[in-house]
């Protein structure tokens, strides 16, 4: 009986089956007798399920490669009925409701001011309160009269 080499190959770490028993994982170099195999993998969710060899005539440095694949994910049928039911049941999202037309009569407005005009005073109040103080010019007083009172009465003790 000689010693053969296999390499079998796929994206995962699996555990590789030579006619169903386990003899090593994927993407390492095997040892096993020269024989007729069925090989497959641990675990599922590959394509093919399984190849038939026949391992003969290999050495260490060209072992017989076998590649495996991840299976395509086929949607189960429970998956698209409930896809199918939710669409089916679920309602479209409400029209948004339009904003309301003032129509009402305007209020009075007698003895209050306009509104562009209370606008217009507060924009004045901020210049106002951002402007700098004007520096003081010297101004000439005016003469002011004093006034006269009459002196205040002593006390007598």
């Amino acid at each position: 009986m000689t010693v053969e080499y296999l390499l079998v190959t796929f994206p995962q770490q699996r555990n590789v089956l030579a006619d169903g028993t386990a003899v090593g994982v994927t993407n390492q170099v095997l040892m096993l007798p020269g024989d007729e195999y069925q090989i497959s993998l641990d675990g599922g969710g590959c394509a093919p399920e399984s190849q038939d060899i026949e391992l003969t005539g290999t050495s260490q440095a060209q072992p017989l490669k076998v590649v495996f694949n991840l299976a395509a994910a086929a949607p189960t049928t429970r998956g698209r009925i409930a896809t199918l039911e939710s669409m089916s049941l679920s309602a479209p999202p409400p029209a948004p409701v339009p904003a309301a037309k003032k129509t009402a009569a305007k209020k009075s407005t007698v003895g209050k001011a306009a509104p562009k005009k209370a606008a217009a005073k507060k924009v004045a109040a901020k210049k106002a309160a951002s402007k700098k103080p004007a520096p003081k010019k010297a101004v000439a007083k005016k003469a002011v009269a004093k006034k006269t009172t009459t002196p205040a009465r002593k006390k007598h003790v």
